[in-house]
């Protein structure tokens, strides 16, 4: 655990609540850091001129991939961004992260299309 983080980091506050077995813990420790390594493919999607994007691509294919799992739509994955614990700890964040709208997810799924890469949050996965 990185001793800089915050106690109200939900790896301090829930590494006891979501034992081994738990799909948040392991979508947290395999999936997760498999997405970490197209963060360079990811971020060159974006503007470079722009700055960096306002919402952190990676943490975005982790969204798509819960919203999958678990079959909600758009505005129901921001809101478990928000509002779920098990969703906090899956994607690393802290709990008083306050989520994004419901439309960045449409917005960067049509950059995945647009840069034919919408497949890679899929294979992501399978390389777990």
């Amino acid at each position: 655990m990185d001793s800089q983080r915050s106690f109200y980091h939900t790896d301090y506050l829930c590494a006891d609540l979501f034992g081994p077995a738990s799909r948040y813990r392991l979508f947290r420790e395999k999936i997760l850091p498999s997405f970490s390594r197209f963060r360079p493919k990811l971020e060159s999607f974006y503007c470079e001129d722009n700055g960096r994007p306002a919402v952190d691509p990676v943490m975005l294919c982790g969204v798509t991939l819960l919203q999958f799992m678990e079959k909600v739509a758009d505005r129901g994955a921001s809101e478990h961004v928000v509002y779920h614990l098990g969703w906090k700890y899956a994607l690393d964040l802290e709990l008083d992260y306050q989520g994004f709208h419901s439309t960045v997810l449409v917005y960067f799924r049509d950059r995945l299309e647009q840069k034919e890469a919408e497949r890679m949050i899929f294979d992501g996965w399978l390389s777990c």
